[in-house]
């Protein structure tokens, strides 16, 4: 939401909030979130042989 509360609240400096982030998906499908995995947050994927 970046509304900066955490980062007021930190003690100890150790978030910064700025624009860069990472997000790794290799899929359109993979940059919609719906209300579901917004709550879970992304699952790992499993690469099996």
């Amino acid at each position: 939401m970046f509304c900066g509360l955490c980062e007021d609240a930190c003690p100890t400096d150790a978030l910064e909030l700025t624009q860069d982030f990472e997000l790794a998906s290799y899929t359109r499908d993979g940059a919609i979130w719906n209300r579901e995995m917004l709550e879970k947050g992304p699952q790992p994927t499993q690469y099996r042989k």
